[in-house]
């Protein structure tokens, strides 16, 4: 049997991790930016994966094609045993010249302030969305939520204090495999030179607190309207604003997002029972 390897990505590829609809904008519109873009994941906020399953059987033709994780999944499982050999298939998928392949994710992010209300919210929002992510000026909730298997993002808006991110927080991140969404778009949309400067000050705090302890980190643009998206590598250039290398930030446009994405596809698979067993139906 051939022994597992270290997979790494297609460093072409690049997800959004953020996006909101409003009455203007589908998620054909998205779509069909991210595909000059060379952005192959697409995560939709506020969306649940049933309304997903639904918009994309009724996008029309288009020089690309539209699928949802499941779908690449159900294609995956049978010949790939391991989470690791199933990203794997992923990125294959993606980068294929003949599929032209967009893969349309859900998310919701959870603004609760204390820990019953947070519980609570992920009660109701239980298997209805691919990711969850947090974001609260609670310092408290913020360590809890470093710990919990249900919550994969804690997202930072640049405009937020730099107090939020401590020391004990950088290093349960980083134990507990969870990720900072750290979100750009403010850097783009500043009205003044003040705010910018105010901006800038801030995400460099925080980075720089982030980087010193290796915690993951993933960049979004948080796009409004899809003339607001940006490709990996752009997203790579911005983030240099903030004192992030170009060399550290490899990961952080799709790597992180396709592995929770695919981690989190299998447990929200009808035959997941834990981490390393399946139902076998059939």
């Amino acid at each position: 049997m051939q022994k597992d390897k270290d997979f790494s990505f297609n460093t072409s590829s690049s997800s959004e991790n953020f996006i909101s609809l409003d009455q203007t904008n589908s998620i054909e519109t998205f779509c069909e930016i991210a595909n000059q873009l060379s952005v192959s994941v697409l995560f939709f906020e506020d969306i649940t994966i049933s309304e997903r399953n639904t918009m994309i059987l009724n996008i029309e033709s288009r020089p690309y094609n539209v699928f949802s994780p499941s779908f690449v999944y159900e294609q995956l499982k049978n010949e790939h045993t391991s989470n690791e050999r199933i990203k794997d298939g992923f990125n294959k998928f993606l980068i294929a010249k003949e599929n032209n392949s967009i893969i349309v994710a859900t998310r919701k992010t959870l603004f609760e302030s204390t820990k019953d209300e947070l519980m609570r919210a992920l009660s109701k929002n239980r298997r209805q969305y691919e990711i969850i992510s947090v974001n609260t000026n609670n310092k408290d909730l913020l360590k809890w939520v470093a710990h919990d298997r249900r919550l994969d993002y804690i997202s930072i808006d640049l405009r937020s204090k730099p107090s939020i991110i401590d020391n004990a927080l950088c290093s349960l991140v980083k134990q507990n495999s969870k990720c900072f969404e750290i979100i750009l778009s403010p850097l783009l949309l500043s009205d003044n030179n003040k705010d910018f400067s105010s901006i800038i000050r801030t995400g460099k705090k925080i980075m720089k607190l982030i980087l010193s302890y290796n915690a993951p980190f993933i960049f979004t643009m948080c796009p409004q309207t899809p003339m607001q998206m940006r490709s990996g590598k752009l997203l790579r250039y911005i983030g240099e604003l903030l004192g992030v290398p170009f060399n550290k930030s490899k990961l952080a446009v799709f790597d992180y997002q396709l592995s929770t994405l695919v981690d989190n596809t299998v447990k929200l698979h009808e035959n997941y029972v834990f981490k390393g067993v399946k139902e076998v139906i059939g």
